[in-house]
C-alpha cells in the first residue's frame, strides 16, 4: 500500500508546476521539501502517465510569479512551522490555484 494517496500526488504535482518546474531553477528541491517527499519521487510523479483526471495548469505569467513568492515565503517559514502548518498552508495555495484554473 502506498503511503501517499493519488490525491496528494496530483496537488503535488500542481504544487510542482505552479512552483515554475521545470523552467524554474530550485521549484523541484524547494517543493519536495516543502511537501517532506523526496525529489526523486516528487520528479517521478511529475513525469509518470497523468492520473484519469489530470488538473491542466495554464497560469498567466503574473500569477506564476505570485506563486513562486508564494513558495519562497513558505520555504522561510519552513524551519519555525510545523508539518501540519506547512501543509495547510500548501493545501490552501493549491486549492487556491485550482479555482482560478477552474474559472478560466
Amino acid at each position: 500500500m502506498s503511503k501517499y494517496t493519488a490525491n496528494f500526488r496530483q496537488r503535488a504535482c500542481l504544487a510542482l508546476k505552479a512552483a515554475g518546474y521545470p523552467d524554474q531553477y530550485g521549484a523541484l528541491i524547494r517543493t519536495a521539501q516543502l511537501l517532506n517527499v523526496s525529489r526523486h519521487t516528487l520528479k517521478r510523479w511529475y513525469h509518470q502517465s497523468p492520473p484519469p483526471n489530470p488538473v491542466q495548469v495554464a497560469l498567466p505569467p503574473m500569477l506564476i510569479h505570485e506563486v513562486q513568492q508564494l513558495f519562497a515565503a513558505l520555504d522561510h517559514k519552513r524551519d519555525t512551522a510545523t508539518y501540519a502548518q506547512l501543509s495547510r498552508a500548501l493545501t490552501q495555495l493549491v486549492d487556491a490555484l485550482h479555482q482560478v484554473d477552474s474559472t478560466d
